[in-house]
């Protein structure tokens, strides 16, 4: 029996590299000395090679966990990107009214990469800067470089954080979109998410609520 069922999920290259090129937030896991260590960071999606690997890159302080993990070598992990997700009332479905069984679900997208993570000399940390500060400027209309700060500045920042690759060998793509209900309810589906997706879900309103707070 396959989890989560083969309708919603794949293992499927392309298209977990797609979602996760396109949320380049990731949240990474590894097991280390019999400890769980999650990290919340941007990954940039670098390489891909004709073998199946994929290169993502990434930077973190020094006093994290999973680098203090990492100076000891590879780090077994996982990347998880999720991009989207949302309620879905069984108020709008056709079978509602009619039988009323039927009941709440959520839809998702994700993609889980499996690899490893590395360290990356000290001398490579400032291109991983220049490729992640470039990627997400371009992807939100910036125009912002690392070249733009004073070099001294940078490098006395830079000595806090560390920059590593994390070469993924496995994917699974996630897309959990009403694919076992019909095309009315589908676009029913559709309808109610997009006019009720809640402010919550947009991280504008959670830092004008940690102002109010």
């Amino acid at each position: 029996m396959s989890y989560p069922p083969a309708k919603f999920a794949g293992a499927d290259r392309e298209a977990a590299l797609q979602i996760a090129a396109a949320t380049r937030f990731a949240t990474l896991a590894a097991v280390h000395d019999g400890d769980l260590l999650t990290v919340h960071l941007p990954l940039t999606l670098v390489a891909q090679g004709g073998d199946g690997t994929a290169v993502l890159v990434g930077h973190l302080l020094r006093n994290n966990p999973l680098f203090l993990a990492m100076q000891a070598g590879p780090v077994a992990a996982r990347a998880m990107f999720v991009p989207a997700n949302g309620y879905v009332s069984p108020s709008v479905y056709a079978e509602k009214p009619v039988s009323g069984k039927v009941v709440p679900t959520w839809n998702y997208v994700a993609a889980h990469l499996d690899g490893t993570a590395d360290l990356v000399a000290e001398t490579d940390l400032r291109r991983i800067l220049e490729i992640q500060a470039a990627d997400y400027e371009g992807a939100t209309g910036g125009d912002w470089a690392v070249a733009d700060a004073p070099a001294d500045f940078v490098d006395g920042l830079a000595r806090a954080i560390a920059g590593f690759r994390f070469a993924a060998t496995g994917y699974l793509a996630i897309r959990k979109l009403s694919q076992n209900r019909g095309e009315v309810d589908r676009a029913a589906v559709t309808d109610w998410l997009g006019r009720t997706r809640p402010d919550s879900g947009d991280i504008s309103w959670w830092m004008a609520e940690a102002r109010q707070g």
